[in-house]
């Protein structure tokens, strides 16, 4: 690394050293991939094909497989930070329904790893929706998010929490008129489900991020 690796994470500026620490003190992979996130871009905006030993390197602190044999494909592959944006819903426009499923799945699993509990009811299924629609697929309708979240609740979830036939709609009683027109994350506060979207997004946009 060199002294001049500062990476921009969460509205502050890291050194790339105490970046890659404090991953590794995260306590799990499912919270320390907030992190890599952040390397990735700085790899792919700095075209650092080298950090990808480091990506690695954090990936087996926590007995995972490296990204690829070579470079990771994000930073291969990932445009300049300002049409980060459109490379993922490029990326989720390709994917087959199953690997759809099989990434939503993986993500929603990984909020029971977060700090507090954030799928705890059936409505939180309307926050995931908001994420899916607001990040990668502006035209997902409600009936087509339906089925992926049936296709997409982990194994062994409370009855209680997988979606239902009435679960979206319910949208109206829980988002307020002025905000239906703004994306979850312009609404800030007026949003319910805005921690459970935020963490959702994380382990969603680092699983994009990192397909070969």
């Amino acid at each position: 690394m060199r002294s001049e690796d500062f990476v921009f994470h969460d509205g502050r500026v890291f050194h790339l050293d105490d970046l890659v620490a404090m991953a590794k003190q995260a306590g799990s992979y499912v919270l320390a991939e907030h992190y890599l996130v952040s390397i990735l871009y700085y790899a792919a905006g700095a075209g650092r094909q080298d950090l990808a030993a480091l990506c690695d390197d954090i990936r087996s602190y926590y007995d995972l497989q490296p990204l690829s044999s070579s470079a990771p494909a994000s930073v291969q592959n990932l445009p300049r930070r300002e049409s980060k944006d459109d490379f993922l819903r490029q990326c989720w426009a390709r994917m087959s329904d199953e690997e759809r499923s099989k990434c939503l799945r993986l993500s929603l699993m990984g909020l029971e790893y977060a700090p507090r509990k954030l799928f705890t009811r059936q409505a939180c299924w309307i926050g995931v929706y908001m994420v899916l629609r607001d990040r990668l697929d502006p035209r997902l309708s409600k009936t087509d998010f339906f089925a992926l979240a049936l296709l997409s609740t982990p194994e062994g979830w409370r009855r209680d929490l997988v979606i239902g036939p009435s679960t979206m709609s319910n949208y109206s009683r829980y988002i307020a008129a002025e905000h239906r027109d703004e994306t979850y994350y312009e609404m800030g506060d007026a949003c319910p489900w805005q921690a459970l979207c935020e963490r959702l997004w994380e382990s969603l946009e680092e699983r994009l991020l990192t397909r070969r």
